[in-house]
């Protein structure tokens, strides 16, 4: 389903019910964005796929090449990535700490020319958490 139809739908709902029209607007959203945010470029799930060139949501990554010392080494969690209205470049946006001990995880942003030199991580260190 297009992103296009999809929307279609949602609007036919929404003098069904508010629950049916937010649930068909998430699945459009959701759609939306891998139309226009990722085509292409594969999820790097299965195996089979290319691995993105940028970050993705729900992943962490590290800049660490396992030669710093840990106050040196960020990890970066990603909450969501979008786009600027106007430039279009891509924007990662989620969560920064460094390895020190006490640091603690605070509001960051990767910008589209910053992905070189991060690694993602086996697992995520922070779990998705619905709100």
């Amino acid at each position: 389903m297009s992103a296009q139809s999809a929307l279609e739908t949602a609007l036919r709902h929404l003098g069904a019910s508010e629950n049916t029209a937010v649930a068909v607007a998430a699945r459009v959203a959701a759609e939306f964005r891998a139309e226009v945010f990722l085509k292409g470029k594969g999820t790097g799930t299965t195996g089979n796929e290319p691995t993105p060139d940028f970050f993705q949501p729900g992943r962490t990554y590290t800049d660490n090449n396992g030669y710093r010392a840990p106050e040196l080494t960020t990890h970066f969690h990603v909450e969501h990535v979008t786009r600027h209205p106007e430039g279009g470049q891509l924007r990662a946006i989620g969560w920064s700490r460094s390895l020190a001990p006490g640091s603690r995880w605070h509001g960051d942003f990767r910008d589209g020319d910053e992905f070189a030199g991060w690694t993602e991580l086996s697992a995520p260190l922070l779990p998705g958490v619905a709100l």
